[in-house]
């Protein structure tokens, strides 16, 4: 996203920042399975608080289509908008999984 903050709106992406979207979201994608897994195990511990948390963080989480980041159709504004949000969901459930941890 810092491509569409930090270039000129007629500057096209490279082939190689390219890849590196892709690359990104591919993992971002991978990575999902690992969230359920943990929120399983949260689950299972009791946990309900937490694994709430974890769950609006991770559905927060908007994987932008390259055509839609390429052809810049985002905003400034609205990408600083999505990052307060991904981030306040963030610090909510990692508070809420420090208060956890702290029990055990």
């Amino acid at each position: 996203m810092n491509w569409i903050q930090h270039t000129d709106a007629s500057e096209k992406m490279s082939p190689e920042k390219y890849d590196e979207l892709v690359r990104i979201r591919n993992s971002l994608l991978d990575s999902t399975k690992e969230l359920e897994s943990a929120g399983a195990k949260l689950a299972l511990l009791g946990e309900t608080e937490s694994d709430n948390r974890l769950r609006a963080y991770v559905n927060s989480m908007v994987v932008f289509r390259e055509d839609v980041v390429t052809a810049r159709n985002l905003k400034v504004e609205e990408l600083d908008s999505y990052h307060e949000q991904l981030a306040s969901k963030h610090d909510a459930f990692f508070a809420e999984l420090s208060s956890a941890y702290k029990k055990y």
